[in-house]
């Protein structure tokens, strides 16, 4: 278990740095629970990181059809603007930190893509949109670092 979410973040960012052997900026985005890692280097991924408190259990009953038609179970989510942010940038993957030490990563594309296709976005009660990954189609973070 993480100690924190400053924990969490910072080891998951020295195991991408480790493993990817690259030079990495660190980018602040999101009141210190999401970061963008970056290089110089055009080789080396861009990730997107979002520390999250929890997943989000109410899926089955935001998405019934697509549950009946795909399976259900918990999902992760983006906000629109977090992930349009993302897009921007050219980042490559996705990673959503969890305290239990569950760290799960998308490329940024195939969930904007997946979303849209399947309709998984929600509007908050603020208006605020939300783009809904189920977990079973996420892989772990250790299965796609070289």
């Amino acid at each position: 278990m993480f100690a924190n979410k400053n924990a969490a973040m910072r080891s998951v960012m020295k195991k991408i740095v480790k493993k990817c052997k690259c030079s990495y900026t660190l980018v602040d985005a999101n009141f210190e629970r999401h970061f963008l890692l970056k290089s110089t280097k055009a080789s080396c991924p861009k990730w997107y990181g979002m520390f999250k408190r929890g997943y989000f259990m109410s899926f089955n009953e935001f998405f019934p059809e697509f549950v009946r038609k795909h399976g259900g179970g918990v999902a992760e989510s983006i906000n629109k603007e977090c992930l349009q942010y993302a897009l921007s940038r050219g980042v490559d993957w996705l990673v959503w930190i969890h305290d239990d030490e569950k760290v799960y990563v998308s490329q940024v594309k195939m969930v904007a893509k997946y979303c849209m296709k399947h309709g998984l976005v929600r509007t908050q009660k603020g208006g605020e949109e939300t783009f809904c990954v189920p977990v079973h189609i996420l892989v772990n973070i250790d299965d796609v670092l070289p």
